[in-house]
């Protein structure tokens, strides 16, 4: 069935937002496949005409980050769809600018469909670029983009915009990850402490020209670019949540908060030629205060391919599970609690699926056991009943080894990332081929796995790095790193790296720990030879 978003009163160069979201309500009562089509042009989405969801999202605000007056988890959401199946969604390049401070798409509980064709804009968001002018021994003058307003309140500035007033010292004095960009680099971003962290007075010279008092005036240089911002992930991009068969396919954003797309327990997500990057009107070098795609706790095959990433305040890319802390058992029960803070809320434990105890020292499985029922008995809680649990001991993690999904990563072009390329944690098949790492400002590539900080599971059984191209990046290109404390047997399994590009000199190269082999073949590399470190490695080879 062919729905002209038209016949529903969503005309370009009109604010859509309310009618856009009767759209997508009235779909539900629609059997069949469905494709709704939008005429090209600007559409304009106001945060007072959108609908609120509550929605636990993972890797975002933890509880004690909220301030009073603000209510928990409830998001204003641009594209709110929910409970649909067999929909394709058809921008024929239209675009969306979204007026407040919203999530701009949620998907829940939606199985087939596809959302293709269209950009998302975001109208002077709560992201500021300051321009360092001029330093003297005493202080240091900057300038700020065009798209960011303020107001002079007392002597004290905060920066305004629709559903947002910061001022310009908020999270100053505890932000070290604010993104810079310097003037002989301009594709590199990396993290450093906030400008104003050591200003003791500010003096505005003219409208958007300012004069900043220090006595730390020393990191700051003529050129350099910071980029700053409410470092809370209170909203994202684009969020699924118990999904199934999902595609996004030539989907550009401009500008999102926090994280790009995150998804948790969805299974089969396809990216295709996704674009988040900054328009060509925008003074603005990063557009994604933390990781552009963040899947947690997904299933099946995670294809990402053909897209153009620029300008991410964490990772392109995290795929992890999570490993969650045993905190009682009774009988065939146990109980498992979600341990980071910016994680909780939703239970993505299926019955019927597999776990695995697991040691927080070494890593290594230490039984395993069937889910027969699951249920959350509070926001951090699970209980599960299980077909044995005998093996079970409140100093173990669990890992669900059920939600390990395979992975392709292949034709992507990643630059101005503040962090790693990709993070990748999972037991599935991966692929990382024919990609671009033009500029990271950590490890390239990291496979990890720990269960003390982030919580974030499990082990790699079986990788390909093949094709790539390795541009700017201070540490290794291939970082094979699970965070045991003992050695007790190879964490990570067998990793073929070959027809690689290694261009980041002197950097770079491959580091592996507790992983069981390493297969090197025809890389090439600028400058000495490659650079390989390991320890507890059972095999290395190399051509």
């Amino acid at each position: 069935m062919r729905i002209l978003a038209r016949e529903f009163g969503i005309i370009p160069g009109e604010s859509v937002g309310k009618k856009l979201n009767d759209l997508f309500a009235s779909l539900v009562h629609i059997d069949g496949e469905k494709v709704v089509e939008f005429e090209v042009g600007d559409y304009y989405i106001d945060s007072d005409d959108v609908p609120c969801e509550k929605l636990f999202v993972t890797n975002t605000i933890a509880e004690n980050e909220w301030r009073n007056g603000e209510q928990r988890q409830i998001k204003r959401v641009a594209f709110n769809i929910k409970n649909l199946k067999d929909v394709t969604i058809l921008g024929n390049g239209a675009r969306f600018i979204l007026r407040g401070v919203m999530t701009n798409v949620n998907l829940s509980c939606c199985e087939n469909i596809e959302l293709k064709d269209f950009t998302i804009d975001v109208h002077k968001p709560n992201l500021h670029k300051i321009t360092v002018t001029k330093t003297t021994p005493f202080y240091y003058e900057f300038e700020l983009d065009k798209d960011s307003d303020y107001v002079n309140e007392n002597g004290r500035f905060y920066f305004v915009g629709k559903d947002y007033k910061m001022d310009f010292f908020e999270c100053s004095k505890v932000s070290w990850w604010i993104g810079l960009v310097k003037k002989d680099t301009p594709e590199n971003i990396v993290r450093t402490i906030h400008p104003l962290m050591f200003v003791y007075k500010l003096k505005e010279l003219s409208h958007g020209k300012f004069r900043a008092y220090t006595f730390m005036r020393q990191r700051i240089k003529v050129g350099n670019r910071y980029h700053i911002y409410d470092v809370r992930r209170k909203d994202v991009g684009i969020f699924m949540d118990r999904c199934k068969d999902v595609v996004l396919d030539n989907i550009e954003q401009n500008f999102n908060y926090s994280l790009g797309v995150v998804a948790q327990d969805t299974e089969n997500i396809t990216l295709d030629n996704l674009k988040f990057r900054p328009s060509n009107d925008t003074e603005l070098e990063m557009i994604s205060i933390a990781d552009f795609l963040h899947l947690c706790m997904c299933r099946g095959d995670i294809k990402v391919r053909g897209g153009e990433f620029v300008g991410a305040g964490d990772d392109c890319l995290n795929v992890h599970g999570i490993h969650f802390q045993i905190t009682n058992v009774d009988d065939n029960k146990i109980v498992v609690k979600f341990m980071h803070p910016q994680a909780y809320g939703f239970n993505p434990l299926r019955k019927g699926d597999i776990i695995e105890y697991v040691s927080k020292s070494t890593l290594m499985p230490c039984g395993q056991a069937k889910i027969l029922e699951s249920k959350m008995i509070s926001e951090y809680e699970i209980e599960l009943t299980l077909d044995n649990a005998s093996g079970a001991d409140k100093k173990y993690v669990i890992e669900d080894i059920s939600a390990c999904p395979n992975l392709d990563f292949s034709n992507n072009y990643m630059s101005r990332i503040i962090t790693r390329g990709i993070l990748v944690t999972t037991r599935g098949k991966v692929e990382i081929k024919n990609n671009n790492f033009n500029s990271c400002s950590m490890h390239s590539i990291l496979f990890s796995d720990d269960a003390r900080s982030w919580y974030e599971s499990g082990r790699v059984t079986n990788a390909v790095i093949e094709g790539n191209t390795f541009g700017y990046c201070p540490m290794y290109n291939v970082y094979i790193k699970p965070e045991n404390s003992i050695h007790a047997g190879y964490v990570h399994g067998d990793f073929i790296i070959k027809n690689n590009n290694f261009n980041s000199t002197p950097n770079g190269g491959v580091y592996a720990k507790s992983t069981h082999s390493i297969t090197l073949e025809c890389n090439k590399v600028i400058g000495d030879k490659l650079r390989i470190d390991s320890k507890n490695v059972e095999k290395i080879s190399e051509n």
